[in-house]
């Protein structure tokens, strides 16, 4: 009963220790959520404030857009009394002369005069307007009449000497220009809005609010209002985060502007963005917050909260734990130690090889037993069997099934009544002697062949090592000959391969071959191996095709020093096999796994016999072949096989005689991820011409043209009169001038005669070498480039003149002040590939103007951006506009 006492309250210890932990669990939820949602409602409450503002501001100059309109063009409105005086600031740009100073006009284009007259009302009206604001307004007004454009800004226009304000005023003012242009062509758009935009002049926010009036007979009307935002904003919360975006729903056509819309939060993943319909406008106001900004807040905020839950909740841990070890009895560790022992023993008995039964006599039970035994208990009768064995020593053999079983049987000292029962299967054991039999059989085997091996290879390294003695008696003699040295190398090139491959032999046998993986082109390693097999192929006459479907810009990663000597010895087996004909090489992707790659070579040799294949697992068993060049190993199937498996494939070998011999073999290797980035092929817009009489060799070189962007033209399929870039041929006899011939026998490309190059079709780089040359000899035969003349134009800049000419100076004008506001732009928003490009731009208007200082600054911004240094980028920024700002200072005293 105190047993069952104790594990009560130990329980009911637990469950309320759980509940505890349940209900602080909770109480923090509880709280976050609390905490959460009036943070959020805060922020709501905000931005419908915000809201609520910028409606009133939209409102109020839609009225003042429609009072200009209406009014202030109106035809019959009093021309003033004397013509409106102008200043010419620039060629296309008039500044207004007025008493009032609230505001400046300028007129942008060719006008009539009275578009001056209009400028000037617009101007009156609005310094009353923008009289008592502290802020900066603009206007925007473009004339359907004269395709004029007044600006009318609270910023001071009169002295625009100063170049920054100039590239100022000319980026917006063709800014604007153009998104009223393009307002104007869409015709459902009467009104339109832009984003909340951040003036780097003034260091302040604003949005733009444009109106389209379409006149009969004339070009749209567009009024455009540059509104601020400093005044709506709160000062508590960052601007950059606001957005003004539109609306896809279309309840503001309602006009419903007593109801007022409600804010609501959208939570997405890094942001929480808050949202604010404006009641008479197809937009709504947007507020980002981060999300680990927000949960970093709440942990700050409520840190001493978190700390005392914390604390608490270690306490209550620490309470549990020794109040469940007051409650545990020493007796009960004891227990948990017995059936620890127990499933040990259990665990002994379970895997015991042979049976075990331990049997009580008194009451008939089995105390213990495993699976062999229980298997046998229906067929034994346990008495007999002991009172059989208490006559033989313990010892009885017993039939179940035809099967033969011994039975050892051991009194029990301490409880007599108890006997232990060990059974063995004298079958399995029969069974068990076989096979070690089998495999003393098969050690012997491999002894006799490791004998045979051993004999063959002495014979192999007894004929080289006595032909060099041989040699170098004949050498001592004095008989010194070209065809003696080479015979001297060619036995020494044998003998040391042999050796070579006994070394690796005992590396792989030792498991001392381990090569690390690395990165490779696998077009590059078939070449490497091709050109290594070239001689061999030349002395005997024959050719070879090596067929690779894949991209000749494959990279991959892998044991490529194991495939290079895969391939090396295999082509050099197959050479020595092959009296005339081709040997063939197929590289292709397995259907199932991608980074699976299925190798195939082929010859067209004598074959060899089914005694040489069976060295893929006993080498040296017969001697290999040879021809009149060079000599076959007896270890190259057996190494090759051994080194595929370590490729994770197995090499195959069939023959044929008389016809061939086909290796199979394949190898995993990853594939490596490019750059997905589109970039321009070596021969994109290229033709070229085939004439080749080999449908193979059609096929290999028409697959290595597509791959590098060439098109190709068939000799046969399409009219003569084809227009094409190069003609590429294997027949020697239509070989002419700027034509490529193909042929399987040099180790590249090379110009056998005038204007003439053959080139190995095998090898793609050789190949693709050989046809820009080609092209590049074609080009400058036909543009005739005088270089003494380019040379005479080259020349550096003056010191104080950084522009040659005044075509120059306009097209930096042009172009680079406006780049130069996209890098700041584009550098605020983060938007790295956009600011790439447009640093590559500038860097090419420096380089063809020669402005070597520009051309470096932009270098080092596209650096900084490949590094992702904000901090970098903005230093550069700053740099280059300033080196602009003073090349256009020298520019425009220069030519202005």
């Amino acid at each position: 009963m105190e047993s069952s006492t104790r594990s009560l309250t130990s329980s009911g210890v637990t469950r309320s220790y759980l509940l505890f932990f349940l209900l602080l669990i909770l109480a923090n939820l509880l709280y976050g959520y609390n905490y959460v949602n009036s943070y959020l409602s805060n922020r709501q409450e905000m931005l419908s404030g915000v809201a609520t503002r910028l409606q009133e501001r939209i409102e109020e100059y839609r009225y003042v857009t429609y009072q200009i309109y209406e009014n202030l063009t109106d035809d019959g409105v009093a021309a003033p009394q004397s013509p409106v005086a102008e200043t010419r600031l620039r060629p296309d740009t008039y500044l207004l002369d007025k008493p009032r100073n609230k505001t400046d006009t300028v007129i942008f284009g060719l006008h009539e005069p009275g578009t001056s007259n209009l400028a000037l009302r617009i101007s009156d009206y609005l310094d009353l307007l923008w009289g008592p604001s502290t802020q900066t307004y603009s206007l925007y007004y473009l004339n359907g009449q004269d395709n004029s454009l007044i600006m009318v800004s609270t910023l001071s226009m009169r002295d625009l000497s100063a170049h920054n304000k100039e590239s100022y005023l000319s980026n917006a003012v063709d800014t604007r220009k153009t998104e009223m242009l393009q307002q104007s062509n869409a015709l459902d758009e009467r009104e339109g809005f832009s984003d909340f935009r951040k003036s780097r002049y003034l260091n302040a926010y604003y949005f733009t609010l444009r109106t389209t009036f379409n006149n009969p007979g004339h070009l749209a009307t567009i009024i455009a209002f540059d509104l601020p935002t400093g005044d709506i904003f709160p000062a508590n919360l960052p601007a950059h985060r606001f957005q003004l975006v539109s609306r896809q729903d279309r309840l503001f056509e309602q006009n419903a502007s007593d109801e007022r819309y409600e804010s609501y939060s959208e939570a997405k993943w890094p942001w929480l963005t808050i949202n604010a319909p404006l009641n008479n406008s197809p937009l709504k106001v947007q507020f980002n917050i981060p999300m680990m900004t927000l949960i970093l807040d709440i942990t700050r905020n409520n840190f001493w909260l978190l700390l005392v839950n914390l604390v608490l909740l270690i306490a209550s841990l620490s309470s549990f734990y020794f109040i469940r070890h007051q409650y545990i009895r020493p007796g009960k560790r004891m227990a948990v130690q017995l059936a620890s022992l127990q499933q040990m023993n259990h665990e002994i008995v379970t895997h015991l090889p042979m049976g075990l039964l331990i049997y009580r006599f008194d009451n008939n039970t089995v105390t213990t037993s495993n699976k062999a035994a229980d298997h046998l208990l229906p067929h034994l009768s346990l008495t007999k069997i002991a009172s059989i064995a208490d006559e033989h020593q313990g010892q009885v053999q017993v039939t179940v099934n035809n099967e033969v079983y011994e039975i050892h049987m051991v009194r029990s000292r301490q409880y007599p009544t108890s006997a232990l029962f060990l059974i063995r299967d004298l079958n399995k054991e029969m069974m068990v002697s076989k096979k070690l039999q089998q495999a003393q059989r098969e050690y012997e085997k491999n002894l006799l062949a490791r004998k045979i091996m051993t004999d063959n290879l002495s014979l192999e390294l007894n004929s080289p090592l006595s032909s060099l003695q041989e040699l170098a008696d004949k050498l001592k003699n004095g008989a010194e000959s070209t065809d003696t040295a080479d015979a001297i190398w060619n036995e020494a090139y044998y003998a040391r391969r042999i050796i070579d491959e006994i070394i690796l032999l005992t590396k792989l046998e030792n498991h001392d071959w381990a090569p690390e993986p690395e990165a490779f082109r696998l077009d590059t390693q078939l070449a490497s191996a091709v050109k290594e097999i070239l001689p061999g192929i030349r002395r005997k006459g024959l050719s070879i095709l090596v067929h690779n479907d894949q991209d000749p810009e494959l990279c991959l990663n892998g044991d490529v020093k194991t495939l290079n000597m895969i391939l090396s010895m295999l082509l050099h087996y197959a050479v020595t096999t092959t009296a005339y004909g081709k040997l063939t090489l197929r590289i292709s992707r397995s259907t199932t796994e991608q980074e699976h790659f299925l190798f195939e070579l082929g010859d067209t040799g004598s074959g060899v016999p089914a005694e040489e294949i069976a060295g893929l697992d006993y080498p040296w068993q017969i001697q290999p072949q040879r021809d009149r060049f060079s000599r076959g190993s007896g270890l190259t199937y057996y190494l090759c096989n051994q080194l595929c498996k370590r490729l994770g494939g197995q090499l195959e070998v069939h023959s044929k005689p008389d016809i061939g011999t086909r290796y199979l073999f394949s190898a995993a290797f990853q594939i490596l991820a490019r750059d997905e980035e589109e970039h321009e092929k070596l021969l994109d817009g290229t033709t070229a011409y085939l004439q080749i009489t080999s449908d193979e060799i059609r096929t290999l070189v028409t697959h290595k043209l597509s791959a590098f962007g060439a098109s190709a033209v068939i000799a046969g399929e399409r009219d003569a009169d084809t227009q094409y870039d190069i003609r590429l041929t294997d027949d020697p006899n239509c070989a002419g001038d700027d034509t490529l011939l193909l042929i399987s026998d040099t180790d590249g490309y090379e110009e056998y005669a005038p204007n003439r190059i053959r080139a190995n079709f095998n090898l793609t780089e050789s190949l693709i070498d050989a046809i820009l040359l080609l092209l590049e000899r074609k080009m400058a035969t036909e543009n005739g480039t005088n270089e003494s003349e380019l040379t005479e134009k080259d020349g550096l800049f003056p010191d104080d003149s950084p522009f040659t000419s005044e075509d120059y100076y306009s097209l930096f004008v042009e172009t680079v002040p406006e780049d130069v506001q996209k890098l700041y732009t584009e550098a605020e928003n983060r938007d790295f590939s956009a600011l790439s490009l447009t640093a590559h731009r500038l860097k090419g208007v420096f380089a063809m103007l020669e402005i070597s200082a520009g051309k470096v600054l932009c270098e080092q911004l596209e650096q900084a951006i490949r590094e992702s240094n904000t901090d970098v980028i903005d230093t550069l920024i700053r740099q280059i506009d300033y080196f602009v700002s003073r090349l256009l200072q020298l520019g425009s005293q220069q030519y202005e």
